[in-house]
């Protein structure tokens, strides 16, 4: 039922354009990986500037980066075995970073793995003109950055809905 009710507010959220601001993204991110990782035990610090331009991001570019914040979250839960975990948003230079850490087992960045999510990634943030990259090592845990550029003039399209 959890799933469910998260799912549905996932949906209404993407497509409502009363959150396309910047911010209401910046504050539904940072909410959602609080909550995600509350359920699992592991402790998440925040670094989510206080005051971020006045953009406008469309539905579809909220949900793409929704789904790869979601996915990160769930390799730290299932992967990890982290106790803590740290979720950064930095803007600067019409360029948006999402940096998501832990301190959990790490992994050997060049050797294949057998899920589809770290694969599917990059390719879903290049169609939003994003980039994904990891850094990781073992036993020092991993990175996850996110970075899209968010030029004002180019997002500022009314909030649509999802493809």
């Amino acid at each position: 039922a959890r799933g469910l009710v998260t799912a549905l507010d996932i949906i209404v959220w993407a497509v409502d354009p009363e959150d396309n601001s910047l911010e209401s993204v910046a504050d539904y991110l940072s909410d959602f990986a609080g909550e995600y990782l509350s359920h699992s035990g592991i402790a998440c610090r925040f670094d989510i500037p206080v005051a971020l331009p006045p953009i406008v991001l469309d539905g579809q570019l909220r949900h793409g980066l929704l789904l790869a914040v979601k996915e990160t979250l769930n390799n730290v839960e299932r992967h990890a075995q982290a106790t803590e975990a740290e979720f950064r948003m930095a803007f600067a230079e019409d360029q948006l970073q999402i940096t998501i850490s832990d301190n959990g087992k790490g992994f050997d960045t060049r050797k294949k793995h057998g899920g589809n999510g770290l694969k599917n990634l990059p390719h879903r943030l290049s169609k939003l003109g994003g980039r994904y990259s990891v850094e990781s090592s073992m036993g020092k845990g991993t990175t996850v950055t996110i970075g899209l550029r968010l030029s004002p003039r180019a997002s500022t399209k009314p909030a649509g809905g999802l493809s």
